[in-house]
């Protein structure tokens, strides 16, 4: 783990990079959020397979039951995780305001 923190610096340039570090990473995992979303969306979206055809109505309906669910998961997660990426962005600036 590095040491954000550089003593030969003062402290809202200091802010600064670690604020640009953390909004950094939590963009990188938003998009993969998002590409995982996508995704998700992608296979809900697809025909059922040849294999598909062999199973019984009721395990059809259950199998799409839980695709459904898990995709509105996914989607409740991507939104929190865009609240979560503003909040930590506004965060960080106030640090900054008042380091400053």
């Amino acid at each position: 783990r590095q040491n954000c923190f550089d003593p030969t610096q003062g402290a809202g340039r200091q802010l600064e990079t670690y604020q640009d570090r953390v909004r950094n990473e939590l963009e990188v995992l938003f998009e993969t959020v998002a590409r995982l979303a996508e995704e998700s969306r992608a296979e809900a979206a697809r025909p059922p397979t040849l294999s598909a055809r062999d199973k019984s109505i009721v395990q059809e309906k259950k199998e799409a039951e839980q695709r459904t669910a898990r995709a509105r998961r996914l989607n409740e997660d991507f939104t929190r995780l865009g609240q979560c990426l503003r909040m930590s962005s506004l965060m960080l600036q106030s640090s900054l305001v008042s380091a400053s």
